[in-house]
């Protein structure tokens, strides 16, 4: 109750994150509690931090050193990062607009339905997580290219499945910068 608005949203894109990558019940109640959570109803809020508390200490106590499944706790994170450091937005709003690129790359490759990319997109919207960041290619290309994620020309990228359903996935740099080029995602 004490965050300030930017504070809280920026928790709730992490609250979010946990229901897109691992548990889509939780991404259904999120968005059915709008009115709710902006309210910031306690009660319901303990609820939704302690199952994604939950959520991300199995992954972490299964993966420690972050050499398996761990990685899709970095969703959102390989643009949400460089958003950050450019635009100095707090890193829980880079995240979701680093999660709506992730998502519109995952449907471009196959592997979201182009209808579950609306509605995660929809669901960001929703709380208005996402911010104008105005970032060229050319920026993304040189500081993704010294991320933790990178190995050679690729990055280990998440995207999802399905909501609730996250994979890795070794992608090259390039690839990545001509997707954010195509989705137009300099807003």
């Amino acid at each position: 109750k004490t965050l300030t608005d930017d504070e809280y949203l920026s928790g709730l894109a992490e609250l979010i994150k946990m229901g897109a990558i691992l548990d889509r019940s939780l991404l259904d109640l999120i968005g059915k509690s709008r009115d709710e959570i902006m309210n910031r109803g306690t009660n319901l809020m303990e609820s939704l931090i302690g199952q994604s508390a939950e959520l991300k200490a199995g992954i972490v106590i299964n993966d420690e050193r972050e050499t398996g499944m761990r990685k899709i706790l970095n969703f959102g994170h390989t643009f949400g990062h460089v958003i950050e450091a450019v635009s100095g937005q707090k890193h829980g709003l880079a995240v979701a607009s680093g999660m709506e690129i992730a998502a519109s790359i995952s449907v471009l490759e196959g592997v979201l339905p182009e209808n579950e990319g609306w509605l995660f997109s929809d669901l960001l919207k929703q709380f208005d997580l996402l911010r104008d960041h105005n970032i060229a290619s050319d920026t993304y290309v040189k500081m993704i290219g010294s991320d933790k994620k990178r190995e050679g020309s690729d990055v280990s990228f998440i995207l999802l499945e399905r909501l609730g359903n996250a994979v890795i996935r070794k992608m090259p740099v390039s690839k990545l910068i001509g997707y954010l080029d195509k989705i137009g995602k300099s807003r």
